[in-house]
Formats: structure tokens, C-alpha cells, sequence
């Protein structure tokens, strides 16, 4: 299977699939398991190759345990301005690189048990992206309990007829009321996974649209020559706002679709405020199957 699905990734030269990966504090798995961040790395490798993968990390963050492909880059962190310019920063190296590139950002705290699930389900909505007209997708998963603690999407109507897992997003809900979480899970609310896609130059878009400041910093640090970036970097980030990616520009944005994996992907966010649930939530998760 996992052959099969590295041959169908998306890696033509029109649209070279990149992903960036937010590992800025380091979750360590428990027992023997590899580390939240080698397990991220190694669950995107069958889709998106090795020297594709953008990690921005924190100190202590470790090198990936497949060292054979590990990332193509690690970006140091920063944690007093938020995810928004840590995103920006991967996202402008990949710019350089493949401007035509479709990204995918995913934090580096979830834990995963049916992995080609995920994979299938990232092949599935980028090819439905143009199916379906939509610019920007993010992932939701089919709720196991009304849980206050996580972020909803609120799905609305189907987008295409031929990409009938992709639907337009009514509202991002983050950390609801108890009630209101129970009326989410009746009424066919989706966990947020917090994992998006969409092509690099929207997400420059966005940027420039929602966060102008933190694009026109963006903009200057890349007209610097590569011996002067760092200095540069240091100096703009005592004086940049501070912006939540997910926050600041994906839920106020108004461009994404939602793609729905199923139950038995058997997702739990270990960054989450309920996090002993959601560590459950993967245990018991393993018992739901496949299908």
C-alpha cells in the first residue's frame, strides 16, 4: 500500500505537493514510540518527499528518526510572535523554490493510528481542490464526543458533485461552551485537525490580505542578500505583531473548503487543553477499523 501511495503523490512539475510542519515545542511520544515530530515527518514521507518538508522547530526539537530522507529544512522557532510568522517564514523559502507549489501546514502534536487513511485523504483533497473550485481546503475529522476542549468547523453545502468530501465551511468554532459543543456534535459539527491546505501564492495572498504588516516584513527579508537574512530576522521579529496562523488569518479568511476524514483515522491532538481525552480518544479510536 505504501508504494501505491507514493505513486500517487502529487510531485509533477506543475504542482510539486510541500508541506511545513510546526514542531515549536517538542511533544515526546510516550513508550517506546518515535517522538510526535519523527512520527509527523514519517506519516507525510509516502506523500510528500523528504526534501520537501519545511519544519519549523523549537530548541530540543530532535532530527527525524529517518535520517535516510529526513526534511529539507529546519527553520528555527520563535515563540513570543506566534505561529503566523514562523508559517510565513517556511512558506517564503518555499516560494523561492517552487512558486507553483501546493502546501500543506500540519503541527507536529497530533497522533495518527490509520495513516493511509491520512494519506489517502491528503492525495483525495488536493486533487479535489480543482474539482470542486475551491482555493483552500482544511481538515476536519468526524467527532467521536462533544468535546469543548478542541477546536469545530461548521460544514455547510457540498462543493462539487465530483469532490463530495469537500464542503464549504459555515464557521470555525474554537473552544466552545459545553452546550454548545453537544449542539455541534448533534448537528453534524467537525473536529478541527488544524491541518490546511492551498496553494503557496494564495497563502501569500492571505497574508498580504489579512496580516499586511507581517507580509510587507516578509517581503524586505527576501530582498535581503542571503548573508544579511539572519541579522534582518532578528532585528524585525523585537518589533513584529504577534499573529496565530489559524487564528489571525485561516478562520477569518472566508477562501477554505472542508475535507472530512473519518472516525477511524483515529486522530487525538496531544497539544489540546483535554489532552488525557484526546489521548484516549486515539486508543479507543484503534478499535473502530478501516472503513
Amino acid at each position: 500500500m505504501e508504494w501505491r501511495i507514493r505513486n500517487m503523490a502529487l510531485d509533477s512539475r506543475d504542482t510539486p505537493l510541500w508541506a511545513i510542519v510546526l514542531a515549536s515545542e517538542p511533544k515526546p511520544a510516550s513508550g517506546p514510540q518515535p517522538s510526535l515530530f519523527d512520527q509527523t515527518v514519517q506519516r507525510l514521507e509516502p506523500v510528500v518527499s523528504g526534501d520537501r518538508i519545511v519544519a519549523v522547530v523549537g530548541r530540543g526539537t530532535p532530527r527525524p528518526a529517518n535520517a535516510r530522507e529526513g526534511v529539507g529544512r529546519k527553520i528555527p522557532a520563535r515563540h513570543d510572535r506566534g505561529t503566523a510568522p514562523n508559517v510565513l517564514l517556511a512558506l517564503a523559502s518555499i516560494l523561492e523554490a517552487s512558486p507553483e507549489a501546493l502546501v500543506l501546514v500540519t503541527p507536529a502534536h497530533h497522533r495518527v493510528h490509520h495513516w493511509r487513511v491520512y494519506q489517502a485523504g491528503l492525495l483525495e483533497a488536493a486533487a479535489a481542490l480543482t474539482v470542486a473550485g475551491a482555493e483552500a481546503v482544511a481538515f476536519g475529522m468526524t467527532p467521536l464526543a462533544p468535546i469543548a476542549g478542541c477546536g469545530w468547523i461548521v460544514p455547510g453545502a457540498v462543493r462539487s458533485a465530483g469532490a463530495s468530501r469537500l464542503r464549504e465551511v459555515n464557521e470555525f468554532t474554537e473552544a466552545p461552551t459545553v452546550d454548545r459543543a453537544a449542539r455541534l456534535f448533534r448537528e453534524g459539527g467537525l473536529w478541527n485537525t488544524r491541518v490546511v491546505m492551498a496553494p503557496a501564492r494564495v497563502l501569500a495572498r492571505l497574508y498580504a490580505q489579512h496580516l499586511p504588516d507581517l507580509a510587507d516584513v516578509m517581503a524586505r527579508y527576501q530582498q535581503q542578500p542571503s548573508e544579511n537574512r539572519g541579522a534582518f530576522l532578528a532585528a524585525a521579529y523585537a518589533a513584529m505583531p504577534a499573529a496565530d496562523f489559524f487564528r489571525d488569518l485561516v478562520f477569518v479568511a472566508g477562501t477554505f473548503a472542508v475535507y472530512t476524514w473519518p472516525a477511524s483515522l483515529g486522530w487525538s491532538d496531544l497539544g489540546a487543553p483535554d489532552r488525557e481525552w484526546f489521548v484516549w480518544n486515539w486508543a479507543k479510536a484503534q478499535t473502530i477499523g478501516t472503513a
